[in-house]
């Protein structure tokens, strides 16, 4: 009976619990235009940037940020024509968390440009991010997978949608980097889904980041791009590493050898 106890409590510690935490949704988008001398100069040019903070569970947001820049040496957009000679750049970023250590993320962003060949436009999403800090007890398994789609038209543009980045405590897992706009209507994987898994080997406060890396420069001619993707996030049993076996093995092994004696 005591064996059998002491396998009991082994099992159970490796039970996670979590305590709810804090959700940052950070939003940016910045648009602008040069003169396409070199150096360039800037002839307009916005940054926009909002930041949503929210504690518990739930859903919340949208957090959004749009930023617009037209080129003055034009005549303004028109509501018939709303991006002539102009770059508007936009994200989206809403959340809900399910419970303690589990939940989604939801980016929403992209451009629109109607800008000649006069000048060049740069428009981006970068460093926008949402983040989820939460406590556990114990080890624990994070899991994290995507589903991405994308959209979009341009006439010029040499690069486009980039995607997101995993930072897990501070330590980057890379990007999704499924999506690249490589050359006149090329696309590569526009629609993909994938993900990590990351193993929190101590109990205590995790934060988790995703990050923006969308952007677009140089004569992106007149077009569109949207992206769009979900991340999920949840927690499992932290996986043992082979010593960790061994050790509850030997342990368990000398208490059966124990009872066995005093028998």
């Amino acid at each position: 009976m005591k064996t059998r106890t002491l396998l009991l409590c082994l099992l159970s510690a490796a039970a996670t619990t979590a305590m709810a935490g804090n959700t940052t949704l950070y939003a940016a988008a910045s648009a602008g235009i040069d003169d396409a001398t070199t150096p360039t100069t800037v002839i307009a040019q916005q940054q926009i940037s909002n930041t949503g903070n929210f504690t518990g569970l739930g859903a919340f947001g949208p957090t959004s940020a749009s930023a617009f820049a037209s080129d003055p040496n034009f005549p303004a957009p028109t509501p018939a024509d709303p991006y002539a000679h102009s770059v508007n750049a936009f994200e989206n970023i809403s959340a809900n968390i399910l419970s303690e250590t589990t939940g989604n993320v939801s980016f929403n962003e992209g451009w629109n440009t109607g800008l000649g060949t006069a000048n060049q436009g740069f428009v981006n999403t970068m460093g926008s991010s949402a983040t989820y800090s939460f406590t556990t007890s114990v080890p624990t398994q994070l899991i994290v997978d995507y589903t991405s789609n994308f959209a979009g038209n341009f006439s010029t543009p040499s690069f486009g949608l980039w995607n997101m980045g995993l930072k897990v405590d501070g330590t980057s897992y890379g990007t999704t980097q499924e999506a690249l706009n490589t050359s006149l209507g090329k696309w590569v994987d526009p629609l993909a889904a994938g993900g990590w898994k990351v193993n929190l080997t101590s109990g205590g406060l995790h934060t988790i980041e995703f990050t923006s890396n969308s952007n677009i420069s140089g004569g992106v001619g007149t077009g569109w791009q949207t992206f769009n993707e979900t991340l999920n996030f949840r927690t499992a049993a932290a996986v043992p590493e082979p010593a960790s076996f061994g050790v509850m093995g030997l342990g368990i092994l000398g208490l059966v050898v124990r009872r066995r004696t005093k028998r």
